[in-house]
């Protein structure tokens, strides 16, 4: 093993084994998960002592961080814990699983295992991690993307007793693919799902798996046809009296959370307003700022502002600002930069402020200074989403950043600004799976780059986005490349 590899990895080892550590420090796991690849022999050793730190986690489950505990599984299912891969299927964490690299040698192993992993084999795990890391990997095409997950679902789903995480995981690839009959039997994966989420109930002390059964149990109700929000509002109502009555405010608060988003689905806004500020209210008297941010930012999605003119762009963005704040003070990174994105919509100039109903305020009349304060928004969000590891969501808003500073759109805009920013979102699409957005982020690259003076600078952009188009069958955007070419005369 190469030196340079090896100092940091013993480091991060000696690290990882000295009293005082905080597990989730997430440089420090995102070097191990660099160097797992190639540890060779002091794999084994990184993989005992995540392990060790994920069993010291799991003895006071009850007040976990979600961003520290999913840092470290995710550390630890890409040096090869079985235990920790599987706990992230039992919590429900799809975006998190994208992050574990199955497609490695090392772990690719797991998928012709039939280890027990507790009421899984090691097959059924990789088949699942496969389906989520599909959507997250680069260079692939859509139908490539579409054909390796059919095939991993149908190896997920014989096995003896499908999960209900990987029943929803099913779903979730069946509604995809539109034809009515995967429409069909997606639905009722889904509902089979629900019954056994519900029939494990919404007790016992490890909150964050609770959460993900609970957040997983609403997933599964919005695929079915005719779902009864006011049942899970039930459910959700009487599992918070009983932490109530237990004292256990943390996690009647989840509860309330719950009930609240069940209530704004089923189309009661007001009740859901009332119990998810209690909520958020409950969060801040206890200390449990991430929470409290991440319920602020979803009652803050219920009034954003839309184009047909319903919403309340005001009360939208103090939501957003408070949860940004929240999320902040937590280390909630990824919380922080989801609530900096919505703030930068609220602030788009290109979203009117009138509310559904009739109240006599006049219409938001586009201030171009609006245009510097969404980008200075968006700049936040990359900046948040960049120290959460979420490279596709930074890049999206690098890209939404750099529409802001358009000076054909901005006034106070400048290509001088604009050109670097779009070269950044580039760097991540690159490394993200998101190939269509990736090729309009490299149109409008290239269209700054001429209108900068710059076309031949521009023009392997433009045809790398041409490319993409074509691959993707963005017509839209194959044609608006080809008129930027044109002038050059570019084929």
């Amino acid at each position: 093993m190469d030196a340079d590899l090896l100092k940091p990895l013993l480091a991060a080892i000696v690290a990882l084994a000295s009293p005082g550590l905080i597990a989730s420090d997430a440089p420090l796991l995102a070097s191990l998960t660099r160097h797992a690849a190639s540890a060779g022999a002091h794999a084994a050793s990184v993989r005992t002592i995540l392990e060790g730190r994920l069993a010291a986690d799991l003895k006071a489950p009850h007040d976990l961080s979600r961003a520290s505990h999913r840092d470290l599984l995710v550390a630890a299912a890409n040096a090869g814990s079985l235990a920790a891969a599987s706990r992230l299927v039992d919590l429900g964490w799809f975006d998190a699983m994208r992050r574990v690299e199955v497609d490695r040698p090392e772990l690719a192993v797991w998928s012709r295992s039939e280890e027990s992993v507790g009421t899984t084999t090691a097959g059924a795990l990789h088949a699942q991690l496969w389906i989520n890391r599909l959507d997250g990997m680069p260079g692939i095409s859509s139908s490539f993307r579409d054909q390796q997950q059919m095939e991993a679902l149908e190896d997920l789903l014989l096995t003896a007793d499908p999960s209900p995480m990987a029943l929803l995981d099913a779903a979730c690839v069946l509604m995809q693919d539109g034809e009515p009959e995967q429409v069909a039997r997606a639905r009722s994966l889904a509902a089979s799902a629900a019954r056994s989420l519900a029939a494990m109930g919404f007790d016992g002390d490890d909150l964050l798996l609770v959460e993900g059964r609970a957040d997983a149990y609403l997933s599964c109700l919005e695929y079915l046809e005719a779902p009864d929000w006011a049942a899970a509002r039930q459910l959700f109502a009487h599992a918070a009296a009983a932490r109530a009555a237990c004292g256990d405010d943390r996690g009647r608060g989840v509860m309330m959370r719950l009930e609240a988003s069940a209530a704004d689905t089923g189309g009661d806004l007001n009740a859901a307003e009332q119990e998810m500020t209690a909520a958020a209210e409950l969060f801040a008297r206890i200390g449990d700022h991430a929470r409290r941010g991440r319920c602020l930012n979803l009652m803050g999605t219920w009034f954003q502002p839309d184009r047909d003119g319903s919403g309340d762009r005001a009360k939208a963005m103090r939501l957003f600002q408070l949860a940004a704040a929240a999320s902040q003070r937590a280390g909630d990174w990824g919380g922080a930069g989801d609530s900096f994105a919505s703030l930068a919509w609220c602030r788009y100039p290109d979203v009117p402020d009138r509310l559904s109903e009739p109240d006599g305020r006049e219409p938001y009349v586009v201030d171009e200074s609006d245009w510097g304060r969404s980008a200075a928004a968006f700049g936040a969000a990359a900046a948040a989403h960049g120290l959460d590891g979420d490279a596709p969501a930074q890049a999206h808003d690098l890209y939404s950043q750099g529409i802001c500073l358009d000076p054909t759109l901005n006034p106070m805009g400048s290509w001088l600004f604009a050109i670097p920013i779009f070269e950044a979102a580039e760097a991540k699409f690159a490394a993200s799976a998101d190939t269509s957005a990736r090729a309009w982020n490299l149109c409008v690259l290239g269209e700054a780059l001429v209108n900068a003076g710059d076309r031949a600078g521009a023009l392997p952009w433009l045809r790398q986005a041409a490319g993409l188009a074509l691959s993707e069958g963005e017509q839209d955007l194959l044609e608006r490349v080809q008129q930027v070419l044109s002038p050059a005369g570019e084929p």
